[in-house]
């Protein structure tokens, strides 16, 4: 087997749509509802590895050890309390409102009228 660059491993692993397949296969609803950004957060964090550990994963034993390896992260990201894409995306999920469903934002933000005795 023919030893590969972080670049030739990453587009490996991209071209085979692994980390959105995988990711959606583990993902609960909230999940889905911002899907399109963890999947993107991912593709980050693995990029993100050093050089010399995705190199050393892949000439191990292939893509597939590699790929065992992103699904930890995969599966770590989405359903730990503690990772970012839960602080980033899930946390604050069900105590915020969208500005889309209130009726007068504008109004939202006046003061008070009341003079000041």
């Amino acid at each position: 087997m023919k030893e590969k660059s972080k670049t030739e491993i990453l587009t490996e692993l991209y071209n085979t749509h692994f980390v959105e397949n995988y990711a959606f296969k583990v993902s609960g609803r909230l999940d889905k509802v911002f899907f399109e950004d963890i999947v993107g957060e991912l593709y980050l964090f693995i990029c993100e590895l050093p050089e010399d550990l995705i190199v050393g994963i892949y000439n191990k034993c292939g893509i597939n050890c590699f790929r065992q390896y992103v699904s930890g992260i995969i599966v770590k990201q989405l359903r730990s309390k503690n990772s970012v894409i839960y602080r980033k995306y899930k946390k604050d999920y069900n105590t915020t409102i969208p500005l889309s469903s209130i009726l007068q934002p504008e109004r939202t933000w006046e003061e008070n009228e009341r003079p000041l005795i």
